[in-house]
């Protein structure tokens, strides 16, 4: 493959990396800070909601970071 193709697509890998790295903190927060004030079961339902919702997030986000470490392999070893 090219390198410059390459390059390009660590470039949008590692946006799409960073998006998910903040969507994961915000949801994150937003979980915590629901399961710390329970007012009723709704809040506890959307709190549990949101914890899921980060573990998923997390996972993505390191789905996204090995492939920019094999993008970089790919480039280091000149395909």
């Amino acid at each position: 493959m090219d390198k410059e193709y390459l390059k390009e697509k660590i470039i949008h890998e590692r946006n799409i990396k960073d998006n998910l790295w903040i969507s994961f903190i915000a949801t994150f927060g937003a979980s915590l800070a629901l399961i710390l004030n329970p007012g009723n079961i709704f809040k506890i339902l959307f709190a549990l909601l949101g914890f899921f919702i980060s573990y998923i997030l997390f996972n993505a986000y390191y789905i996204r970071l090995s492939k920019i470490e094999n993008l970089l392999y790919k480039i280091k070893k000149g395909e």
